[in-house]
């Protein structure tokens, strides 16, 4: 905004007479002209801000509503959740499966940000496939691995996949909250995204860590298959697991660090489009095909409809 000086410009009211005074006739006129001019710049003033105040409470509403929401325990906003979501928290078991009703399956890679990182996105979009990717937060130590965080974020999923990658089954509360909810908070500051999926290192969970990642609203996210990527299997074994097991609902489990995992990628796309299945994130799988109370209650058996 302008200073009032510049607004009312006094350096150019007119002069009177000699030395600019005015005639001592006229002096008290000039003297009361000027004294109204001071009060109405003085109301004038009072007036605007008055209506700087009134705009700024009016607006406080609005301003209020586009704050982020509380924080939970760990530090991080909660997110909105379409409901089959919050059903799927609220019960607290590890999910294995989506429902398997419609023709949809989940590809999660584990262990990145990596090296692959890029050409899995680029061979995935080349595909018109979506995936999910379980960051371990320590990797994200560089600039390069942050901004291929922002990447995959952008992309599809991100989840939690700890800090440290150990198994947590038998931990103490105060691991938990390092290997959790630290790097969900760390993976939410350069991704840009807030992980609602957790994954444990190696599968290994207990009752207690059931409870920590519901404690926290997220979901605990196992798989329905091991393509055995990360115990050395060759690209070739790694194409023939999936061809033989995937079925609607699957959760694939991967590693984007693994060279055969990628090599075995295109091939990998190829046989999903030629059964009829499309990869999803596990957003979409778990919200559009959920998996079935039983399937959650009874875990990896009631995924192959036992």
């Amino acid at each position: 905004m302008s200073s009032h000086r510049d607004e009312f410009n006094f350096g150019e009211l007119p002069r009177y007479g000699q030395g600019g005074r005015p005639p001592r006739r006229q002096f008290g006129a000039a003297v009361l002209a000027l004294l109204i001019l001071i009060s109405l710049v003085v109301v004038w003033r009072v007036t605007a801000g008055d209506g700087v105040v009134a705009a700024t409470a009016t607006s406080s509403p609005t301003t209020m509503a586009s704050l982020p929401p509380p924080v939970s325990g760990g530090g991080s906003p909660v997110p909105s959740l379409a409901p089959q979501l919050q059903k799927i928290v609220d019960f607290g078991r590890p999910v294995y499966c989506g429902g398997g009703e419609l023709p949809m399956v989940a590809l999660t890679f584990d262990d990145g940000p990596g090296p692959y990182t890029q050409y899995s996105l680029d061979t995935l979009k080349a595909a018109g496939a979506k995936a999910s990717f379980f960051l371990v937060a320590k990797l994200l130590d560089t600039s390069t691995n942050q901004k291929a965080s922002r990447a995959e974020a952008k992309f599809g999923d991100v989840g939690d996949h700890s800090w440290n990658h150990f198994g947590l089954a038998g931990e103490s509360r105060s691991t938990l909250e390092s290997e959790i909810v630290r790097p969900r908070n760390t993976i939410q500051k350069y991704s840009g995204e807030q992980p609602l999926f957790f994954r444990p290192p190696w599968g290994s969970r207990d009752s207690a860590l059931d409870a920590f990642v519901k404690s926290q609203g997220m979901i605990e996210m196992m798989w329905t298959f091991d393509t055995h990527d990360s115990e050395g299997a060759k690209a070739d074994e790694i194409v023939n697991t999936i061809f033989n097991q995937v079925r609607p609902g699957s959760i694939i489990l991967m590693h984007e660090n693994r060279g055969t995992t990628r090599e075995a990628l295109p091939a990998i796309l190829q046989i999903l489009t030629e059964k009829g299945l499309q990869p999803v994130t596990l957003t979409t799988l778990l919200t559009k095909d959920p998996p079935t109370t039983k399937q959650l209650k009874d875990g990896l058996p009631a995924c192959f409809g036992s």
